[in-house]
């Protein structure tokens, strides 16, 4: 019984503190040379993005890479066929978390802010990104992308 109250009241204190060990070690990740890495991977994207730039997209997103919008899913080659009606004018990143859940995989999620259309119709202003990067031979390919609108 006296175990019990001492070991309950600690298990308590542990369990509390998780939350903000958890987001700390998330921010350590986005910190760490890995996680800048990948996050530079994912601005290179949004870069050639906003260039057209097919090639670049091509060679930085997995052959079978599935992209996720409010408008449904595109594989790789739908998505870069749609690059020509693709306006993008500005975006800019925020809130950057890194996950790196083990092996050759790696998780970016962040809230996205932009200006541009898409087949003339306007771009969400924000939304929340998450995109799977896969390490294939040494090389990080964009395997998973998903926009989430928030406006």
């Amino acid at each position: 019984m006296r175990i019990t109250r001492m070991v309950v009241p600690g298990l308590l204190v542990m369990l509390l503190s998780l939350p903000a060990w958890l987001a700390t070690a998330q921010q350590e990740q986005a910190s760490t040379p890995e996680g800048q890495q990948i996050i530079q991977q994912e601005q290179s994207m949004w870069q050639a993005l906003k260039n057209k730039d097919r090639a670049a997209l091509d060679a930085m997103t997995g052959s079978t890479a599935m992209f996720v919008t409010d408008k449904g899913t595109q594989n790789k080659w739908d998505f870069l066929n749609s690059l020509p009606q693709l306006n993008l004018q500005t975006n800019s990143l925020s809130n950057i978390q890194v996950r790196m859940p083990g092996g050759d995989s790696r998780i970016v999620t962040y809230q996205l802010h932009q200006s541009g259309t898409m087949a003339g119709q306007p771009l969400p202003a924000t939304a929340w990104v998450t995109s799977v990067w896969y390490n294939q031979n040494g090389k990080w390919l964009l395997v998973s992308h998903q926009v989430t609108p928030t406006s």
